[in-house]
C-alpha cells in the first residue's frame, strides 16, 4: 500500500492535492495538522503542531512511508513583518 504523509493539508494546496490524490489513486494519507479535521477510511489525522516535539505515540502511530509532502506554512504575511522569528 502506498502511503503520503504530508503537511499542510487543511491549506489551498494541500486540499487540492489530498483531493486528487483521493480520486485519482488507492493511497492511504496521513495529514499532520494543526487543528482537527475530517478523516475518512483513507484520510487519517495526526494533530500536531510545528513548534511542538511530536510525541512518540504519534511518531510510532504513522508506520511506513512511501511518500512525504511538506506543504505547511505559517502564512500570515503581516505578523511576520513584526515578529519573523515566528516564521523562519
Amino acid at each position: 500500500m502506498t502511503t503520503l504523509l504530508m503537511t499542510g493539508a487543511t491549506g489551498f494546496a494541500g486540499r487540492c492535492l489530498v483531493e486528487t490524490v483521493l480520486k485519482e489513486t488507492d493511497w492511504e494519507i496521513i495529514s499532520l495538522q494543526r487543528g482537527a479535521g475530517a478523516p475518512n477510511d483513507r484520510l487519517h489525522i495526526i494533530q500536531w503542531d510545528f513548534c511542538d516535539p511530536m510525541s512518540e505515540e504519534n511518531i510510532l502511530s504513522i508506520g511506513q512511508v512511501t511518500y512525504f509532502v511538506h506543504l505547511g506554512a505559517n502564512v500570515h504575511a503581516l505578523k511576520s513583518l513584526v515578529d519573523p522569528r515566528a516564521f523562519v
